[in-house]
Parts: C-alpha cells; structure tokens; sequence
C-alpha cells in the first residue's frame, strides 16, 4: 500500500510547453501498470502540445471541474470536430483511433486527470502528431521519437525528441 497526495507529485510540464500544471502520478507511485496524470489547465492551456494519437495507447480523460474542449481529426486535411467535456465527464480514445487534442478555451481552470493503458513509459515511437510543417507548407503527419542519445528512450527529456514529418522528412 502506497499513500499519496496529489500535491506531493512533482510538476512536470508537456514537452512541447503545452501546460504549466501537469502531474504524472503513475512516475510517484511504485509498480503501476497504467498511466496517470493530474492536470489544472489554466485558460488557454492543452493537455497536449499538438493533435495525436497513440498507435499502443489507449486514453480515458476524466473532468472533475471546468470544462474541456477536444478537437478531432481523421487526418491531415480532414474537417475538424469539436467535443466538450463538463465536469463529471470523460472521453474515452482507443489506441490507434483519431487525432486529439484537448484544450482549456474557457476563462475557469480546467482539472482533469488522465489514464493511459498500456503504462506510462510507452514507446514514443508510436506517437504521431498533425502539425504545420514549415518544408511541406501543410498539415502533415508527423512521428514522435527519442533522439539516438536519448537515455530514456521510453519517457526522453524534451532535448532528446525528434519531430519529424513523415511525408518529406523535414525534422523540427
């Protein structure tokens, strides 16, 4: 047995500087099989850094207060759909299932936490991002993956992640 208060959990921010409050519960507790992290957005901030999906992940995301707004995308160059979650809520995304981001557009704080299955050291090879690529001039899909040095390749510190765009190899 293991006793923890959120609050005791270390603040770890998104790589990509998505959040200024983000806690990974599942790296403070010992031998969880599951990801979990604690979120309090501010207006204006996401639980993630860009629209993606996990090819091995599955996500559940549950409100406690404020409302969030998740934008979903087949792919790239697809119509945009836009899901609001109110508290006492959750949404539910299966591994390898659409592109999602989830964002705090209100003025209120936004506290939610996040579950992951498989855990929370997945392997970021799987992840894969829409973003504007400055080569391609468009919206393309992009891989997420550890740098060659990267020590951990299943968590890497934000200076050891490549993006790069899959249709013509561009690296951010």
């Amino acid at each position: 047995m293991q006793r923890l208060s959120v609050d005791a959990v270390e603040t770890v921010p998104h790589l990509m500087g998505a959040n200024s409050n983000r806690r990974p519960i599942s790296r403070a507790v010992e031998g969880m099989d599951f990801a979990m992290v604690f979120f309090e957005l501010q207006p204006g901030e996401a639980f993630s850094g860009a629209p993606h999906k996990h090819l091995n992940q599955e996500e559940l995301f549950y409100v406690s207060e404020g409302t969030a707004t998740w934008t979903l995308k087949e792919g790239p160059g697809t119509e945009a759909e836009t899901v609001t979650i109110g508290p006492n809520e959750l949404i539910h995304f299966h591994e390898d299932d659409i592109y999602q981001q989830g964002t705090n557009d209100s003025d209120d704080v936004v506290r939610a936490i996040s579950i992951g299955s498989p855990g929370a050291r997945h392997e970021w090879e799987q992840a894969l991002g829409l973003v504007d690529c400055p080569e391609c001039g468009a919206e393309t899909v992009h891989t997420f993956r550890p740098t060659d040095d990267a020590e951990d390749r299943r968590m890497p510190a934000p200076e050891h992640m490549l993006i790069e765009c899959r249709d013509c190899g561009n690296q951010l």
